[in-house]
C-alpha cells in the first residue's frame, strides 16, 4: 500500500513541478516579448528623430 501511495505522490508532485515550470517559461517569454517591443519603439523614435534632423 505505501508503495502505491509513493508512486502516486512522486506522480502528482511531478506533475505539479512541471506545471510550475512551463508557467515560469511562460512568464520569462513574456518579459522578453515585452522588452523587445520597448526597444522597438525605442529605435523607431531615434529613428524618426534623426529623419527630422537630416530634412
Amino acid at each position: 500500500m505505501k508503495i502505491d501511495v509513493n508512486n502516486a505522490l512522486t506522480i502528482i508532485l511531478g506533475l505539479i513541478a512541471v506545471i510550475g515550470s512551463i508557467y515560469r517559461l511562460a512568464q520569462i517569454e513574456a518579459n522578453i516579448n515585452n522588452r523587445i517591443s520597448r526597444l522597438e519603439a525605442n529605435i523607431l523614435t531615434v529613428v524618426d528623430t534623426l529623419k527630422d534632423n537630416l530634412i
